[in-house]
């Protein structure tokens, strides 16, 4: 329910000014352009000179450096739009990049070896959702790399809070959580470009064929996903999981294409293991 901001007394109004990130003050400031006292309005530098393009953190010194590896100074009534690039390690919040950046605009994110939880899933999901830019880019790149993943987050929730914001997908490993990729799959995700996946276990080839299906026929002409088995089981039960996922839906490619010339707006899947041949299966479309 809506709380009425302009009932607060004046004493609490300033405590809430106070207690507020520049991210958080700038939301109030959007929602309520009339509440006092903002005596010194965020600001949201617009000049492409004043945004970033690049931001990377380590988790391990709490330090936002440029591309030039130079700290970069945080205002305390400012945020900047990140324009291009965010590469966060070993963060366990990300409370130092979503509370001062807007990450809306960026062409790419990737989060290496951080600790995924739901306050992370809740506070990027709302940062996601401040647009500035008419000309910005449509849906970026996604990457987690070796995270790890809260009780509390499930395949449901990172999809439905913030993945449709994305247009290629990488989780390497796919979390192990009790959805699993059919979860992932019935999503409800759309228009997607790139899905690569990293399975830890051949459990996590037990995918229904008609999620599958539907999941294919739902994303870009040109989509494909990469599943990367990162478990060592004999050719035979591998061999058997992957017939049942792909059921008729798929015919397998035995030449790998050059897309542009040979299959044209193709649905592709890739399953790689080490040390075996490249497995490329053709999505045949229903009529």
């Amino acid at each position: 329910m809506p709380f009425p901001l302009l009932s607060l007394p004046y004493g609490f109004r300033r405590r809430l000014v106070e207690l507020s990130t520049p991210f958080e003050a700038y939301s109030i400031q959007i929602a309520a352009p009339d509440f006092t006292p903002f005596c010194q309005p965020v600001k949201v530098p617009k000049a492409p000179d004043n945004d970033f393009s690049y931001l990377e953190i380590d988790g391990r010194n709490n330090q936002v450096c440029d591309k030039s590896d130079k700290a970069v100074t945080k205002g305390e009534y400012e945020l900047h739009v990140l324009r291009h690039c965010l590469k966060a390690y070993n963060l366990t919040k990300m409370d130092i990049v979503l509370d001062y950046f807007i990450l809306s605009h960026s062409s790419a994110m990737y989060f290496t070896s951080c600790h995924i939880d739901l306050t992370f899933v809740k506070k990027l999901r709302s940062n996601l959702h401040i647009k500035l830019l008419k000309n910005a880019l449509f849906r970026p790149v996604l990457m987690f790399r070796s995270c790890t993943y809260d009780s509390s987050v499930t395949t449901s929730t990172l999809c439905n809070s913030f993945i449709n914001h994305f247009r290629d997908l990488t989780f390497m490993p796919f979390p192990v959580l009790p959805e699993g990729v059919n979860g992932l799959l019935n999503a409800n995700l759309t228009g997607l470009w790139y899905i690569k996946l990293g399975l830890t276990s051949l459990n996590m080839l037990d995918i229904d064929p008609n999620a599958l299906l539907k999941f294919f026929l739902a994303q870009d002409d040109n989509f494909s996903v990469e599943m990367h088995l990162q478990f060592y089981k004999p050719d035979a039960k591998i061999k058997e999981k992957v017939d049942a996922m792909l059921s008729n839906n798929f015919e397998p490619i035995v030449v790998l294409p050059r897309r542009s010339a040979v299959l044209p707006l193709t649905r592709l899947l890739y399953i790689h293991q080490s040390g075996k041949p490249l497995l490329l299966y053709k999505f045949i479309k229903k009529e």
